[in-house]
């Protein structure tokens, strides 16, 4: 049987406090230690938190490799997990905001670049001078082909990509406040079902200038079903959760042979509008 564990690691971001931040995912890897997860995801800019806005991008982007990889590769051997979580990454003259793989040897196996910028508030990422990612890429870890994303949930086009690169986990690194949950547990939903891929969702808690994170870091399985949930957060209450399951690779690639599966009913040669820049 194949099968791995997954866990979606929620809390309260500190505004700038990268220690405060690092110190935290550090605590609640510790309260996971001794349940055989392989892979621990955090949420979209877990170590800095918002906002995003240029004088803020120049001052807590980092390489990748640096200080802060160097610390979550500490973690990643100590507690023999596979590690993701979004930051803001300094190349050359560029910025990206980039999600490092940090495997459960503490090795950099890859990154992915968030390629769907957000352009409002906390989180204006063009305004913020960020560059975007050009490519949706899978990484091979514990016998799993992974997919990660950053906010790109919004769009339908790259959890399908993944999926058809292969990928059987899509991870949804993302910090969305309550006006939005509605549409959050949607999408989480219907792109599982329609990709026929597990997806691990992670949000953020607390609240940062009026907006309350509600949390409800979930994985859901192939069917569309919840099988694990870290909580709701209400602004200061329950400001930190694991979420934490066991996905059945077995089970998904049998679903992928039924004639049912979404993926095999695609028509491509119907999809040109797709591809085409929208007017609205």
């Amino acid at each position: 049987m194949r099968r791995i564990r997954v866990a979606a690691i929620q809390f309260d971001v500190k505004s700038g406090d990268k220690d405060a931040n690092l110190s935290k995912v550090e605590e609640l890897l510790g309260t996971i230690a001794n349940q055989g997860v392989n892979i621990a995801a955090m949420s979209e800019y877990f170590l800095t938190g918002f906002p995003v806005t240029r004088e803020n991008v120049i001052k807590w982007a980092e390489p990748i490799p640096g200080k802060t990889t160097d610390r979550l590769a500490e973690l990643a051997k100590r507690f023999r997990m596979c590690l993701l979580g979004s930051m803001i990454e300094r190349d050359g003259k560029r910025f990206h905001a980039t999600c490092p793989v940090i495997d459960a040897n503490g090795n950099i196996v890859g990154k992915h670049r968030k390629v769907n910028l957000w352009m409002m508030h906390p989180a204006d990422e063009l305004g913020a001078g960020l560059t975007p990612g050009e490519t949706y890429s899978t990484f091979e870890e514990v016998g799993a082909t992974i997919a990660i994303l950053l906010g790109d949930d919004f769009a339908p086009e790259p959890a399908r990509i993944c999926a058809l690169k292969g990928a059987d986990v899509i991870f949804y690194l993302t910090a969305i406040d309550y006006p939005w949950i509605e549409i959050y547990r949607a999408i989480g939903t219907a792109n599982a079902y329609t990709n026929l891929s597990y997806v691990v969702s992670v949000n953020r808690t607390g609240v940062f200038n009026g907006l309350s994170y509600f949390g409800e870091s979930r994985i859901i399985n192939p069917m569309g079903e919840t099988i694990a949930s870290a909580g709701s957060s209400y602004g200061a209450w329950i400001p930190e959760g694991v979420a934490i399951a066991t996905l059945d690779l077995d089970w998904l690639h049998e679903l992928r042979q039924q004639p049912w599966n979404p993926l095999k009913l695609r028509k491509p040669e119907t999809y040109g509008p797709i591809t085409k820049t929208s007017n609205q």
